[in-house]
């Protein structure tokens, strides 16, 4: 009598598991298939990226779906971004894709426009740069660099390095100038960094590609910087 009433409870206890299971089962199931209900928005960016909080904040605010792509966390969703992109410009976060249109760091005018299946034509012509660019040489001509070294700060100058030999040479010579300076090694603060400043050197008219060393001095940079473009650009950049 007594193994009957326990094989009673056990019969009962997986009865009432498998309906738990089963129940939540279908909740993941519902939860999923929302999540990849598709959308006419895919938006690529990475959590450090302001401009892409922003676009996101005002997409929720104004009830449009859309589905968010973090490059950073998964690699096929920069080789799939960077496909997409081949002959649309050059990558400024956030990148989105709007029925098929891609659209870099868009306003929320075209946004709107491409929803309304409405080709998004940018009016605005871009400075490109050489990859070799060097500042015009003016007040370097005549300031000697010892004269604006005592007013510069660590924010003043700062320098984006990848780990290669050419970047250590250029942090020593720095150093043994006794420049105050700001290092960021990407190679150790990981791929969100490197979209930042990729993103930060084409709205300065670069294109995609990044060639270390990279100085930045007062909000201007520099690629495949040497100690004596550094100091001219701090000698250009300084106020009158």
């Amino acid at each position: 009598m007594k193994y009957g009433i326990n094989l009673i409870k056990t019969t009962a206890f997986i009865f009432i598991c498998l309906i738990l299971l089963c129940g939540d089962y279908s909740v993941m199931n519902v939860s999923l298939q929302a999540q990849d209900k598709p959308t006419d928005i895919i938006l690529y960016g990475n959590e450090k990226c302001g401009y892409c909080r922003e676009t996101r904040g005002w997409l929720e605010s104004a009830s449009i779906p859309y589905t968010y792509r973090d490059v950073e966390l998964y690699g096929t969703y920069q080789e799939e971004m960077y496909r997409k992109l081949s002959g649309a410009g050059t990558a400024r976060f956030p990148v989105l894709d709007i029925k098929g249109q891609m659209l870099i760091r868009p306003s929320m005018e075209d946004i709107q426009k491409a929803l309304r299946g409405e080709k998004v034509t940018k009016s605005e012509e871009r400075k490109i740069k050489s990859p070799l660019w060097r500042p015009e040489r003016k007040k370097s001509l005549t300031v000697k660099f010892d004269s604006v070294k005592p007013s510069l700060n660590a924010a003043d100058v700062i320098l984006y390095t990848e780990g290669s030999p050419e970047s250590r040479k250029l942090i020593a010579k720095i150093k043994s100038e006794k420049i105050p300076f700001t290092l960021k090694e990407l190679n150790l603060m990981g791929n969100a960094a490197f979209f930042d400043l990729s993103s930060r050197l084409a709205d300065s008219g670069y294109g995609n590609t990044i060639y270390f060393p990279v100085a930045e001095i007062r909000g201007e940079f520099i690629m495949k910087a040497s100690i004596e473009d550094i100091k001219t650009l701090i000698i250009e950049t300084t106020p009158e």
